[in-house]
This record gives C-alpha cells, sequence and structure tokens, in this order.
C-alpha cells in the first residue's frame, strides 16, 4: 500500500489534505539539489481539486567563484 502526504495545497491553501508533488526543473547546475551536477529543481504540493502552477520565486545555491 503506498503512503499518503499531507500538507498544505499550495494553488488553493487547504490544509491538512492528502497532495500529490509537481516537480519544476531548471537548467541551473547547483549545489542545493543532490550536487553540484544535478540540474536544480522546486515542487510545489497541490490537492486533487487544483492544476499545480509553478513557483513565483525560486532559490538556488550554487559554490562561489575562486579567487
Amino acid at each position: 500500500m503506498g503512503d499518503v502526504e499531507i500538507n498544505q495545497c499550495d494553488t488553493c491553501g487547504e490544509m491538512d489534505v492528502p497532495v500529490q508533488r509537481k516537480y519544476y526543473r531548471y537548467p541551473v547546475k547547483c549545489t542545493c539539489c543532490n550536487g553540484a551536477n544535478d540540474n536544480h529543481f522546486e515542487f510545489v504540493y497541490h490537492c486533487k481539486n487544483c492544476k499545480p502552477t509553478p513557483p513565483k520565486k525560486i532559490s538556488v545555491y550554487i559554490e562561489p567563484i575562486p579567487e
């Protein structure tokens, strides 16, 4: 039997509902998503009644350029 994730829907704001994750991938090599060689991703939670939309803001962590 599968696991059910309970959280707040990022689209409608309903609390404590079963949600799914929608992943959005960006062509940016970052250190925050599984290592420096992987592209960045963000995800949003959405309930069964809502169509997911991409996040309005993303946060990417990268290594600084060495001097």
